[in-house]
C-alpha cells in the first residue's frame, strides 16, 4: 500500500494545469499557475488561466481584474479584437460594472483608428502636403496621428473621410509667438490645431493686447473664413512651439470629391463653432459688455 500511495501521489504531479481546471480542483490548479508566473509574470496565456481558475472559485473580482490586467496587454500591442474578447467574458461576469463597457467603447475606438491610421497615411503622403514640398516623411505623420488621437475628429470621421482629409491638408510648424492669422484677414483658410496653444486676440480702445480665448489640441479654427468667406475675427498666435494641419480652398476641394458624405464631412469640421464663439465674444467685448 505504501508503494502504490507514492505512485498515486506522483500521477497527481503529472496532471496539467488544464487537466486541474477540468477536474474542478481549482485550489491546485490556482497554486500550480502562482508558482509558474512567479517564473513568467507576463505570460499572458497563465494569467488567462488564472482567470478562468477565479471563475471556478466563484471569486469574480480577482477573475475581472486578470481579465483586465490581459485586457491591457493585448490593446498595449495592438491587439484590440483580443482585448475586447476579453472584456466581454469579464463584462459577462458583472453585467452591473459600469467600468467595462467604456473600456471597451475606448478599444473599439483604438480599433478604428487603427484601421483608418494606414488610410490616412496614405492621403497624407499622397496630398496636398507633399504636393507642396511638405516631405512625405511616414515619421511626421506618425507624430500628428499619435497627437490628435485623442480629438474628436478623428473619432467622428470615418475611415474614408480620413484619408480624404489628409489628402487636404499641409502640415504647418510654427515657433511661439508667431502669428497665425491676422484680425480682419479675408484669407480663406481652416486650421486644426495638432500640438501647442493659438491665441485669438484683439486690441482694445487703448491699444492692449486683450486675450479672447486659446485653443489646443484637436480644436479647428477658421470654419467662418473657410466654409462662408467671412474676415477673421481675431488676431491668431502660437503661445508656445505649435503644429497646425491647415486646409485651403484647394485643400477642401480635394477633401470633397469622391467623399461619401459630403455634408457629414462639414458637419464635423464646423460642429464647434469656434469661430462663432470668438465673433461673439469679441462683440461684446467691444460693445462694453462683459
Amino acid at each position: 500500500m505504501k508503494f502504490f500511495g507514492k505512485k498515486d501521489g506522483a500521477a497527481a504531479q503529472q496532471y496539467t494545469v488544464d487537466d486541474l481546471i477540468v477536474l474542478e480542483r481549482y485550489g491546485e490548479a490556482e497554486q500550480r499557475i502562482v508558482e509558474d508566473l512567479k517564473l513568467r509574470p507576463n505570460d499572458l496565456n497563465l494569467h488567462l488561466k488564472l482567470a478562468d481558475v477565479y471563475v471556478g472559485l466563484r471569486n469574480v473580482g480577482k477573475a475581472i481584474d486578470e481579465y483586465g490586467w490581459v485586457a491591457d496587454k493585448y490593446a498595449a500591442d495592438g491587439f484590440h479584437d483580443r482585448a475586447i474578447a476579453v472584456l466581454l467574458k469579464a463584462r459577462r461576469l458583472n453585467p452591473m460594472d459600469d467600468t467595462l463597457p467604456q473600456r471597451i467603447e475606448r478599444l473599439e475606438n483604438a480599433r478604428k483608428l487603427e484601421h483608418s491610421r494606414s488610410g490616412a497615411l496614405e492621403g497624407f503622403l499622397g496630398g496636398l502636403h507633399a504636393k507642396e514640398g511638405g516631405g512625405t516623411a511616414v515619421m511626421e505623420f506618425q507624430a500628428i496621428w499619435r497627437q490628435l488621437t485623442k480629438s474628436k475628429i478623428l473619432r467622428d470621421l470615418t475611415s474614408d473621410q480620413l484619408k480624404l482629409l489628409f489628402q487636404g491638408v499641409v502640415g504647418t510648424y510654427l515657433e511661439g509667438g508667431q502669428t497665425v492669422m491676422d484680425r480682419g484677414s479675408r484669407e480663406e483658410a481652416l486650421f486644426i490645431v495638432v500640438a501647442g496653444e493659438i491665441v485669438a486676440s484683439i486690441l482694445d480702445a487703448s491699444g492692449n493686447n486683450v486675450e479672447i480665448r486659446s485653443f489646443g489640441p484637436g480644436h479647428i479654427i477658421g470654419e467662418g473664413s473657410l466654409f462662408e468667406h467671412r474676415a477673421w475675427p481675431a488676431s491668431y498666435r502660437t503661445r508656445a512651439k505649435a503644429t497646425l494641419l491647415k486646409m485651403t480652398s484647394a485643400g477642401l476641394e480635394m477633401c470633397l470629391k469622391g467623399n461619401p458624405d459630403p455634408r457629414g464631412f462639414l458637419e464635423v469640421l464646423r460642429r464647434e463653432q469656434l469661430d462663432r464663439e470668438v465673433t461673439q465674444m469679441v462683440a461684446r467685448l467691444e460693445s462694453g459688455r462683459s
